[in-house]
């Protein structure tokens, strides 16, 4: 949730950082990347072994500009699908799927012009933070009840006023 458009629209600086575009650009991309998934969609939609009739089954969890942003993010990040996921708020599957999508998208529309990733494993979050320090990462903790210390002095420091017991934040 943290990266959707709706966030990162608010911030030019770190939708640039994370994608290599600034917003005007991005939009750009969004209307002629359309027609090529329009027609990489069709393709999908009717191949002939499906199970499933087309639009059953449970609905994408990022929408067509969410999708090509999460791409994007992807190609110039390369975030392991797990961070990627976390910034979406979506599992690493559907990070996968996501990015199986739209990579043909960007490829068919000849704007796969970004480095194509070249390591065999993605970067962790703090190398991502290092290298894009506009992206902040708020992280909430909540406090977890423990066995309270037979010393005294670890029982009162962990002592949470908030909870009238021994907690330790986690």
């Amino acid at each position: 949730m943290l990266m959707r458009f709706k966030y990162l629209r608010r911030h030019p600086r770190v939708f640039r950082s994370v994608t290599g575009l600034t917003i005007a650009e991005f939009n750009e991309w969004l209307v002629e990347l359309r027609p090529f998934f329009e027609a990489h969609e069709a393709k999908r939609l009717a191949r002939s072994d499906r199970i499933r009739a087309p639009g059953a089954g449970h609905p994408w969890g990022l929408d067509y500009r969410n999708g090509v942003l999460l791409t994007l993010v992807w190609l110039r990040l390369y975030p392991t699908g797990v961070v990627l996921g976390y910034f979406f708020g979506i599992a690493e599957s559907s990070v996968r799927r996501t990015l199986a999508r739209f990579l043909p998208v960007l490829e068919a529309a000849g704007r796969a012009t970004f480095r194509w990733p070249n390591r065999k494993q993605g970067r962790s979050l703090p190398e991502i933070l290092e290298d894009c320090p506009e992206v902040a990462v708020i992280i909430d903790s909540f406090e977890q009840q423990v066995q309270r210390p037979k010393d005294k002095e670890k029982a009162k420091a962990h002592y949470s006023g908030k909870k009238k017991q021994i907690t330790r934040k986690v």
